[in-house]
């Protein structure tokens, strides 16, 4: 499906204890309605390293935080390529 698809639009780091946590944003294309977030929610929940889960609908945003020593915002967004919701490419400045 496309490669490498962790490019999200900010890197937001979030410490906590030892984990080096990081909000992630995602522009989904796929996302059309909210019938779609809890297989959103059941493809990211369970890989190790992601903590939280949130879903906006209307512009089509996943946010996700995560361990970034753990996974990687490259690997949630091959996750969710994984299962056909195409991420927009956006370039981090």
């Amino acid at each position: 499906m496309g490669g490498g698809g962790g490019d999200g639009k900010k890197k937001k780091p979030i410490t906590a204890g030892s984990n080096k946590l990081q909000k992630s944003y995602f522009d989904v294309l796929g996302l059309c309605c909210s019938s779609e977030v809890p297989l959103i929610e059941k493809i990211l929940r369970p890989l190790e390293g992601v903590k939280d889960v949130s879903v906006i609908v209307p512009s089509r945003t996943v946010i996700v935080v995560h361990d970034s020593l753990v996974i990687s915002q490259l690997q949630i967004g091959s996750n969710l390529e994984l299962e056909s919701f195409w991420l927009q490419r956006k370039k981090i400045y």
